[in-house]
């Protein structure tokens, strides 16, 4: 009886969590339908959505089959078995999203900073090592090196069965983007260091500190020191910078990031489909888990 009360108040609770993941992944739906998108050359600031294809902006290589791309994430699991069940288990996992690259599309490029997005990608990789059948009948897959995850048993064979997935970003590859367009995180910082080393420069040129001695009394005054300090401020934010503007997560956190080569109408499609199951179902549960529960909880009484 006890046991039966915990399950269904354990499903209500779960029913309810459901019914909201699904209305969040709703409103994410609607935001990318009610986005309009934009151009890279004429993209305002702030929330944007982009088509285009990925370029290459660092030399990056899959860790597990070893490809040249422009993004990677990879998963590692390891399969255990249980008398009732088998589970993978993840045991090493990661990805490239410290790596900045490029999105063009025909009016231009911009940089993309996937730090932080929500990256759906079809999976381009997906291999077993390992195993009592890879001892019998040798490796089902060939073409990467195993050896950094395999845990080496009786007569070096490895007994524990591996699976390994990569999902990646090609150059070339058609991306939709859904982000924030703003100016790159560390541009401040990168404008104050020129700043310092030009008043820097200028303390060491006397000719040049002679054209701030406004009164000509052979000393540069606080006020004309202030004069060309703000001189240099307005030429160093005058100078051309390399990738100023970028795509990258919410620094307020407010909007989506998101990252994926579905295209933007499968994209809307799983999505809505997510969203539909998660609040039908979950009410569904809720609704059901909670009258078995009052049902129990009479019955008991």
């Amino acid at each position: 009886m006890d046991g039966g009360i915990f399950e269904s108040a354990l499903g209500c609770v779960g029913g309810v969590v459901a019914f909201g993941w699904g209305f969040r992944v709703w409103r994410r739906m609607r935001l990318i339908v009610d986005t309009p998108t934009a151009r890279v050359r004429s993209m305002p600031m702030g929330r944007v959505e982009l088509h285009g294809r990925a370029q290459e902006k660092a030399e990056l290589e899959s860790p597990i089959t070893r490809t040249p791309c422009a993004y990677y994430r990879f998963r590692v699991e390891e399969e255990r078995k249980s008398k009732k069940s088998t589970t993978w288990v993840t045991i090493d996992s990661g990805d490239s999203s410290a790596w900045p690259f490029a999105l063009e599309d025909d009016t231009g490029t911009v940089v993309v900073v996937p730090a932080k997005a929500r990256v759906e990608l079809g999976c381009d990789f997906e291999a077993r090592r390992g195993g009592l059948s890879s001892m019998v009948f040798g490796n089902d897959d060939e073409g990467f090196d195993a050896s950094p995850w395999q845990k080496r048993g009786w007569l070096g064979l490895s007994t524990k069965r591996l699976r390994f997935r990569e999902w990646r970003i090609h150059a070339g590859d058609a991306l939709y983007v859904l982000g924030v367009a703003q100016e790159r995180p560390g541009l401040a910082a990168e404008r104050r260091a020129r700043v310092i080393d030009k008043l820097r420069a200028l303390k060491s040129d006397p000719e040049a500190m002679a054209h701030f001695d406004r009164d000509g009394d052979g000393e540069v005054s606080a006020s004309e020191w202030e004069a060309a300090r703000q001189l240099t401020v307005q030429e160093a934010a005058r100078e051309a910078v390399d990738d100023r503007v970028v795509v990258a997560a919410d620094p307020q956190r407010h909007a989506p990031f998101l990252i994926s080569d579905h295209g933007e109408a499968s994209l809307v499609s799983r999505l809505r489909v997510r969203a539909l199951l998660g609040i039908f179902g979950g009410a569904a549960l809720a609704v059901a888990c909670l009258w078995a529960l009052v049902t129990q909880v009479r019955s008991g009484t």
